[in-house]
């Protein structure tokens, strides 16, 4: 393990967990790379008027760049120390990209909160680590290739990325019962800070997210989710399904702008991913294409590895809905996903059209 002290706050370090990584790892330029861009956020963070420039990701509307004031952030932080019950001297591992929010707000949650930082360059591969830590922050591709490492922290947040029913499943069946470890599922928007919601998925896995303190949910006249945030006194309307358990719970079924109509019938793909999911541990998306008596009709695509077994699964699959089962499968090398590890579903959908159209 390396610590690398602040070259102007001495009382701030960080400690780099590169096992990984040659003997000689101070002399390796990644690891200063990423010490670098830690070093930076540090400083702006010092910086009382800090503003934090992101583009948000279409929820509310047209996607657009903001700016997250210092307040704002600290709001944010506040609000998921409140709930996760983080105390200061906890200990936190920083494995997000940094020059995305979700990594910026775990290295500020740690500064902010007086926490113990550690810190590697951001990978999907399995961490090597041999300690406990309190606190991390992982995508769900990350979580699914250190299932067996998860017992070594004590709270987790997944984000970035739904967390299939497989990897739900994983994560009870490789997790001592006698661990301490938590895990959630977050929701959130650009606007709103990082997350807003958090949904318990280990030890007890509930089927609904919960607000945090200060916000609160309704539906507003297309009938999706309008997140209120009480503190600030902001609205916001999104294009997020969902049924409303009470005013801070809810549960989530997906974009009203995914949304497929095929024959008059207007179908969530999601719903659908779901309940493939739930039959077997492939990932699979579902698009509309063209079809000239349906408008549009539902066809599945999967990654050439896997299509064979999703062939089998979809002959045995008795969907909720006879008009769920997909038309056809198509198959891609990769899935396209987007830098922050989400599926991205305009571009799947054009790899698939683009050889049809011709």
């Amino acid at each position: 393990m390396l610590r690398f002290f602040h070259p102007i706050y001495p009382k701030i370090y960080i400690q780099i967990l590169a096992d990984e990584f040659h003997a000689d790892t101070t002399q390796d330029k990644s690891i200063q790379d990423f010490v670098n861009q830690l070093f930076t956020e540090i400083d702006n963070w010092q910086n009382p008027n800090l503003t934090l420039t992101a583009q948000t990701s279409g929820s509310t509307g047209v996607p657009k760049k903001i700016d997250l004031s210092r307040e704002r952030i600290i709001q944010s932080i506040d609000r998921t120390a409140s709930y996760l019950e983080l105390e200061n001297g906890n200990s936190a591992l920083i494995v997000l990209p940094i020059e995305y929010i979700s990594g910026k707000m775990m290295l500020y949650r740690a500064l902010h909160l007086n926490l113990e930082i550690y810190a590697v360059p951001p990978t999907t591969k399995t961490l090597q680590i041999n300690k406990t830590i309190d606190f991390v922050a992982l995508s769900p591709l990350q979580a699914e290739n250190n299932v067996e490492n998860l017992h070594l922290f004590n709270k987790i947040i997944i984000g970035g990325g739904k967390i299939s029913q497989s990897l739900e499943q994983k994560i009870h069946t490789s997790i001592d019962k006698k661990s301490k470890t938590k895990i959630w599922e977050t929701f959130g928007m650009t606007e709103t800070v990082s997350h807003f919601a958090l949904r318990e998925v280990y030890p007890i896995s509930k089927p609904y997210f919960e607000c945090l303190s200060g916000f609160h949910i309704s539906l507003n006249a297309e009938n999706c989710m309008r997140v209120h945030d009480n503190q600030n006194q902001e609205i916001y309307d999104t294009h997020d399904i969902i049924i409303i358990h009470s005013p801070t719970q809810f549960q989530f079924f997906g974009r009203k702008d995914f949304i497929i109509n095929s024959g008059g019938v207007k179908i969530n793909p999601e719903i659908i991913e779901k309940e493939i999911d739930d039959f077997m541990e492939i990932e699979s998306y579902i698009i509309g294409i063209p079809d000239e008596v349906l408008g549009e009709k539902l066809v599945a695509v999967v990654e050439s590895k896997n299509k064979k077994n999703l062939e089998t699964s979809l002959a045995e699959l008795t969907f909720t809905k006879k008009y769920f089962k997909p038309k056809q499968i198509f198959e891609v090398e990769y899935f396209p996903r987007k830098k922050n590890g989400k599926i991205d579903r305009l571009e799947l959908k054009k790899i698939i059209l683009l050889p049809l159209s011709n």
